[in-house]
């Protein structure tokens, strides 16, 4: 039996499609922690130099940034990288990245003109401040419309040219952002070495794909047909993404305005983070493999859901050891991370630490549904997911304080990801595949009939 495993992996390891995904999973791993590594130092730098209550202006302008930029992206990522994958030829590749380019840019300009705007109209001076270090951070996110580069090379299985440009912009930007720490610089300049990175990415974006793609960026056009086509299929995904931003942020925006103490909203952001660099690890593993399931798909229906099986089962199990591990360990995490000052983050981590388990559910759920074009299923159980997360944030907020922010987002996650199945009929199948997963049926089943399997060698011999 062993010998039959050994052989069967050795055959798996020995096909070059398998090789392909492998190392460009690899190199997107490689390219993930390395920035997590590096801006996670050097984050720890800005948060014990700024204090929970500048800290907390930051996170909540990066929180008003996360919530606009799917209006910026459109919605447009996976459903570009599914169309290049289906089209191979140059022409129409170069027609579809000038027109998912153009709208990107357009959209994420008109971001800067309304908050430029805001800055201008406002009175408050506080809200001057957050408005001025927004419009800064916008100024990257106009940058990273270039960023439909690197998805041209996960379609094309190909990360390691996207991991070079990534990995340079990441580093000098972060060297810039630690000498402004060092240097005791104010919030302004830590914000733009913030956007910094956005800059630098879509230089070094352009000039790897100038030297080595077939098309060059110069020879990109635009097609109006194809920017309808985009906007109509992508609303739904740009509704959800922005909804989904919208829950995950809302309790920072209601914490400003419910309690309107940047120092809370800083102790949260920092339990926040901790949370978020988790989400990285289902993020890569998926957007790595996204074109693999789309190929499986059209191969073979029943090998394409037996591999979303294993993927959530996978997903579950190391959700768990995480759960566990910042549950028994947040003080100490906090501690050594963030220093005494944001001590209170830890009773936060505890809680937004159950959210690894139905974030990463929402995420494989996610690529299902585009996969089989159902992207509308995907902005309806978001909005569902908004609503709960907004009646739930209003009244804890109100009554648990800091705490309350917490349960409502993992409530409402558990919304979008479990129960909104449920009340989908067509989604009842997912709903059942995922309680299996939840009450661990699947792995049970597996060590049952492994067990027998022994037994019945050991009988027979």
């Amino acid at each position: 039996m062993s010998n039959s495993l050994f052989i069967s992996i050795k055959n798996k390891w020995n096909n070059p499609e398998f090789q392909k995904y492998f190392k460009n999973t690899l190199w997107l791993f490689s390219e993930k922690f390395i920035r997590l590594g590096v801006s996670f130092f050097v984050g720890v730098l800005v948060a014990r130099y700024l204090g929970p209550k500048n800290f907390g202006i930051l996170s909540y302008a990066q929180s008003i940034v996360m919530l606009v930029t799917p209006i910026a992206n459109l919605g447009i990522d996976n459903i570009l990288v599914r169309e290049l994958v289906k089209n191979k030829n140059l022409k129409k590749e170069r027609i579809i990245l000038g027109t998912a380019l153009l709208l990107k840019l357009v959209t994420s300009t008109i971001l800067i003109i309304i908050f430029a705007l805001l800055y201008y109209f406002e009175k408050n001076p506080l809200n001057r401040y957050i408005y001025i270090i927004v419009v800064i951070l916008l100024v990257g996110l106009f940058f990273r419309s270039f960023d439909i580069i690197d998805f041209y090379f996960q379609a094309k299985v190909i990360s390691k040219l996207s991991f070079i440009g990534n990995i340079i912009s990441l580093i000098f930007s972060n060297i810039v952002r630690f000498i402004f720490v060092i240097k005791k610089f104010s919030l302004k300049f830590i914000a733009f070495s913030y956007a910094l990175e956005g800059i630098l990415l879509a230089l070094f974006s352009i000039t790897i794909y100038n030297k080595y793609s077939e098309n060059k960026i110069y020879k990109w056009e635009v097609n109006l047909n194809l920017a309808k086509f985009f906007l109509k299929n992508s609303y739904p995904l740009m509704i959800s993404v922005f909804a989904v931003s919208l829950y995950f942020r809302l309790d920072q925006i209601m914490l400003k305005n419910l309690l309107n103490n940047m120092k809370i909203i800083g102790e949260y952001s920092a339990a926040v983070k901790i949370v978020e660099l988790i989400y990285i690890i289902p993020t890569v593993i998926l957007n790595s493999m996204f074109p693999f399931f789309i190929k499986l798909k059209t191969r073979s229906n029943l090998l394409y859901k037996k591999y979303f099986k294993i993927t959530y089962n996978l997903f579950y199990v190391f959700s768990i050891i995480c759960v566990l591990i910042l549950n028994f360990g947040a003080t100490i995490i906090v501690k050594i991370i963030y220093g005494n000052k944001f001590i209170n983050a830890s009773e936060i981590l505890k809680i937004l630490s159950f959210n690894i388990i139905f974030v990463s559910f929402g995420m494989i759920h996610s690529k299902w549904l585009i996969i089989k074009h159902l992207e509308k299923k995907n902005m309806y159980s978001t909005l569902l997911a908004l609503l709960t997360n907004l009646i739930l944030n209003y009244y804890l907020i109100k009554s648990y304080g800091v705490r309350g922010a917490a349960i409502a987002t993992l409530v409402s996650t558990i919304v979008s990801s479990i129960i909104y199945d449920l009340i989908d009929k067509d989604l009842h199948e997912t709903f059942k595949l995922k309680i299996r997963v939840i009450f661990f049926f699947d792995i049970i089943e597996y060590v049952v009939k492994l067990l027998k399997t022994k037994m019945f060698l050991r009988y027979k011999i």
